[in-house]
């Protein structure tokens, strides 16, 4: 199945409806995490990473980290996001019940997330004249 158990292109499906675009960029041999990139098509600098750990117990984990992650040769992007404290993650949901509601329950909260950023961007520039 591959990505964690996450069902990535019908979350890529669902997230398309909110303007987000998304591909997966990484995926462990053991099935435990995966990486997606999210472009917020509105606002193609607006680029965000998730992050999803299915360890096989509840709760599963979705991370969101607006920007982008260096890491060192050696270190993979999921190990990094997973590493940082919480006030480094800019949001994220545990999950619990049915993995099969997964991807409609990050669609709908990367949206709110990406929703927030939008305004807090615009808040940031201030009031156009």
């Amino acid at each position: 199945m591959g990505y964690a158990g996450l069902k990535v292109d019908e979350l890529a499906r669902l997230l398309a409806r909110h303007r987000i675009e998304a591909e997966p960029i990484e995926d462990d041999r053991w099935g435990d995490y995966c990486v997606v990139r999210l472009t917020d098509m509105r606002y193609p600098h607006g680029r965000a990473l998730l992050y999803y750990e299915n360890m096989g117990i509840e709760p599963r984990i979705a991370r969101c980290v607006f920007g982008e992650i260096a890491v060192e040769a050696d270190e993979s992007v999921g190990q990094r996001i997973s590493a940082l404290e919480d006030a480094d993650v800019t949001a994220s949901l545990e999950l619990v019940g049915r993995r099969g509601d997964n991807p409609k329950r990050i669609a709908s909260w990367l949206s709110d997330v990406f929703q927030s950023q939008r305004t807090a961007a615009e808040g940031e520039r201030g009031p156009a004249t």
